[in-house]
């Protein structure tokens, strides 16, 4: 589905403030320091981008459990009782689908697939263009947001690339969160349709970490890309995560011929440059 941003209010002080109409959980916009406005497209489901098609459900994997699902169900526990990562970031997520015989209401291993639970503001920052910050003190290890936007091939995304580097923004994200050995084939693109996630920006420090999720798929190359805690985040603190990757510190083959970024997370460990 698609949704429209609506005007809320607008002062003398000048601020502009919108809101992302008929979501589940609120979305607002607010702008504190000029008069513009996002422009893009409010979507809360992946676009599959010709020549690129939907996981086919015939191929999932499912669960045999009765009523609740067992800690050794799809290769392990991933959450606890409260929906809360209990695993290691690299970890792949398998959640339970379709195909599972186990009570969807009272499963705890389905999450990412319940959509995002927390009410989050699109902001205005003085330096670093859009960012997004908690609405809501959010519990480490909690599901937050997944990233969505138009999947595409990855020759595709080398070309819309190219269009971005000379706009001096990327709102690329490569399928390869997986830990498998094949190679990279698809890329979400969030710059013309995508969620609030699009905006959430680089810290050198982040509060989010990356995930990869599969629940409609049993593709290693097309799952989908989820937003984690990585610690407790408090009401109004912006949420961000590392645009370098998975490691705390980009490694030197990631960041041949890439293209450099000055930083400006102000985070105490800052390393002053986005490898992209």
């Amino acid at each position: 589905a698609k949704y429209p941003i609506v005007k809320v209010r607008s002062d003398s002080s000048k601020a502009q403030l919108y809101s992302i109409s008929n979501l589940k959980h609120k979305v607002t916009i607010l702008n504190e320091i000029d008069s513009e406005i996002p422009d893009f497209i409010y979507i809360d489901e992946l676009e599959y981008t010709d020549p690129v098609q939907p996981p086919d459900p015939d191929f999932l994997p499912g669960c045999s459990c009765k009523s609740k699902c067992r800690d050794g169900c799809h290769d392990g526990a991933a959450y606890d009782v409260n929906g809360c990562l209990i695993i290691d970031q690299g970890t792949a997520i398998y959640e339970c689908n379709q195909a599972c015989e186990c009570d969807a209401s009272k499963c705890n291993n389905r999450v990412v697939q319940k959509g995002r639970q927390i009410p989050l503001q699109v902001f205005k920052t003085p330096n670093k263009g859009w960012g997004v910050r908690s609405m809501s003190h959010i519990r480490k290890g909690s599901f937050v947001e997944e990233y969505i936007g138009e999947v595409i091939t990855v020759e595709e995304g080398d070309t819309r690339g190219l269009i971005y580097d000379k706009l001096g923004c990327s709102y690329l994200f490569d399928m390869d969160f997986a830990q498998s050995e094949l190679p990279t084939k698809h890329v979400i693109d969030s710059y013309a349709l995508g969620n609030v996630s699009r905006f959430f920006n680089h810290s050198c420090s982040p509060n989010l970490e990356v995930y990869a999720v599969f629940y409609d798929s049993a593709d290693n190359q097309m799952h989908r890309l989820a937003f984690f805690a990585k610690r407790d985040i408090q009401k109004n603190e912006e949420l961000c995560f590392d645009y370098n990757g998975r490691t705390d510190v980009a490694s030197q083959k990631d960041i041949v011929g890439a293209a450099r970024y000055s930083c400006r997370c102000q985070a105490s460990k800052c390393r002053k440059w986005i490898y992209q």
